[in-house]
């Protein structure tokens, strides 16, 4: 009986078991990183630039009080342009306006016959809107223009009209753009002789690049 109560002794207060590698530690999980939402590009602000592309005018007269001389349409030789321009644009959300003012000097926009009666400059007073997907804008234009034309013997004429056209601008970078722009003119004048009104249609089709201050 003694070495009985020994025994169940000895199997309750005997060492207790131990675990391998000592007690548990329950890692703690990192705090979950939130990352900044990706940012677009901001059109607004002042801008400037170079354009360089191609020409197409016609040339009308209108009637005039002499029977003898009939209203003409005259396709005029398509040519080469030339600008610099500067704007400034204002952003809310997507959509995007503003004004720009640009200087164009033409070349070789003239007549067959008579190559020295030519277009050889056009100041563009235009609005601009459109909308925005981050580094692609997508515009309308619509403005005033004038367009000089001289022609041998005298100093010419300025027509005055609306003009109106699409353009696309790309920011190769945070400050540089790359764009297209397809631009009409349709200006007139009555100042001419003998008694008759002149239009000039001109349209431009120019790359242009532009700097974002």
């Amino acid at each position: 009986m003694r070495v009985l109560l020994t025994y169940l002794f000895c199997a309750i207060t005997g060492p207790a078991p131990a675990f391998a590698g000592g007690p548990v530690t329950i890692a703690s999980e990192p705090p979950p990183t939130v990352s900044a939402p990706p940012t677009t590009l901001d059109w607004s602000g002042a801008y400037a630039g170079l354009g360089y592309g191609k020409t197409s005018a016609d040339y009308a007269l209108g009637e005039s009080i002499q029977p003898e001389l009939p209203s003409t349409t005259t396709k005029m030789t398509d040519g080469r342009v030339a600008s610099v321009h500067a704007g400034y644009l204002f952003q809310q959300g997507v959509l995007v306006y503003g004004a720009e003012l640009s200087v164009s000097s033409l070349k070789d926009t003239g007549f067959a016959i008579e190559p020295d009666a030519k277009i050889n400059r056009a100041i563009d007073l235009k609005g601009r809107l459109g909308f925005s997907s981050d580094r692609v804008l997508v515009y309308g234009l619509l403005g005033y223009s004038q367009v000089h034309f001289t022609a041998p013997g005298d100093e010419g004429f300025t027509a005055r009209g609306a003009s109106y056209g699409l353009g696309i601008d790309l920011a190769a970078s945070d400050r540089l753009t790359i764009g297209l722009e397809y631009l009409m003119r349709n200006a007139g004048t009555d100042l001419t002789s003998p008694d008759r009104a002149v239009d000039v249609d001109l349209d431009t089709l120019s790359l242009r690049v532009g700097l974002r201050f």
